[in-house]
């Protein structure tokens, strides 16, 4: 997360591919706040749900995002959707149900998490939308993620090293200085990767 905003800061400030935009208010940074904790939370739980739960299952629990992103934007914002939309969402919470019926290796605490994280996700997008495409808290997102990923990073740093501290501590120990220089090359493509990710997940919600 800090490496991610790292990046976007380069691209701005360093590379200037974007123009530089700074808060405006301390309504705008609360915004702002608000995102990188419901963002915060979505990497928190999405993370502790693989621990009793299977990669896939948490990926067919996501695929409901759009539809708490249809039922948020409703309750939250009035924003009503085409009725094709909400026909189209009706087989993907049917699949999720029987899916998650069928699954061998349910657990009640990883699907509560899994949910969790993707009811979180949608929040998200309504918030991003909002930082991306208002006209008195529009940010390019670059620069959204230069102020988000921070302060992300910052909320997810107490409970890592409380969770995971002493875990890193001795596989740092066990593995070496060569078992660190085969490392460093997948962390950098994970941190190209998570980048690449938020930054193509906003300008999809900016343009769309």
């Amino acid at each position: 997360m800090a490496a991610g905003g790292a990046l976007a800061n380069a691209a701005v400030l360093q590379c200037r591919l974007v123009e530089r935009e700074g808060l405006r208010s301390r309504e705008h940074f609360r915004r702002v706040c608000v995102l990188a904790a419901v963002f915060a939370g979505t990497v928190l739980m999405g993370n502790w749900s693989l621990k009793y739960v299977h990669v896939s299952f948490t990926l067919m629990v996501g695929a409901t995002t759009p539809f708490f992103t249809a039922a948020l934007a409703y309750l939250l914002q009035r924003r009503t959707q085409a009725p094709l939309v909400y026909a189209a969402l009706v087989p993907v919470i049917g699949g999720s149900v029987l899916a998650a019926y069928g699954e061998v290796n349910f657990h009640l605490l990883g699907y509560l998490l899994a949910l969790g994280a993707t009811v979180a996700r949608a929040f998200k997008s309504l918030l991003q939308g909002e930082l991306l495409q208002s006209p008195e808290d529009k940010l390019h997102s670059q620069n959204l993620l230069r102020f988000m990923c921070p302060i992300a990073a910052g909320l997810l740093f107490v409970p890592a090293l409380a969770v995971e501290g002493r875990a890193l501590h001795r596989w740092v120990q066990e593995v070496g200085p060569k078992g660190l220089a085969a490392f460093l090359p997948l962390f950098g493509a994970n941190v190209l990767c998570a980048y690449g990710v938020n930054l193509a997940n906003f300008l999809v919600t900016r343009f769309l």
